[in-house]
């Protein structure tokens, strides 16, 4: 009867042990399923920052392309602009030139008219 008394204490510690494991499985399982349903929300949410990325290097691609292109015309225009300028200044000059013989050419004409005149009336005087 001694060791039907400590047989059956034996086996009250392994069924509060047991029920205890039970327990700790149970809590364990619980956890296990929170973490899984966490990981699949932040997969979720990465996959969506993921694709928020993906559209905003689309977009910053585009934009830098619409950019490159802007900056690419305004330097072409500027360029136009610079040429247009300097084909006016040689076009300028071209006039200057055809104009400056023709002054010094009647400025000339003008002096031997004077000279002329000059030796006309200083020959007539004498």
């Amino acid at each position: 009867s001694l060791t039907r008394g400590v047989l059956q204490n034996v086996l009250l510690r392994l069924n509060d042990k047991i029920e205890n494991l039970e327990r700790s499985v149970s809590e364990t399982n619980k956890n296990v399923k929170r973490l899984l349903k966490r990981d699949t929300i932040r997969r979720k949410r990465l996959r969506a920052i993921e694709k928020t990325l993906a559209n905003l290097e689309k977009k910053l691609e585009r934009t830098n392309k619409k950019r490159r292109t802007r900056k690419t015309a305004s330097k072409n225009a500027h360029q136009l602009q610079k040429q247009h300028l300097s084909e006016q200044t040689v076009e300028k000059s071209k006039n200057k030139d055809k104009a400056k013989p023709k002054k010094s050419t009647d400025k000339l004409c003008a002096e031997e008219d004077a000279e002329k005149t000059e030796k006309e009336d200083s020959d007539l005087a004498e």
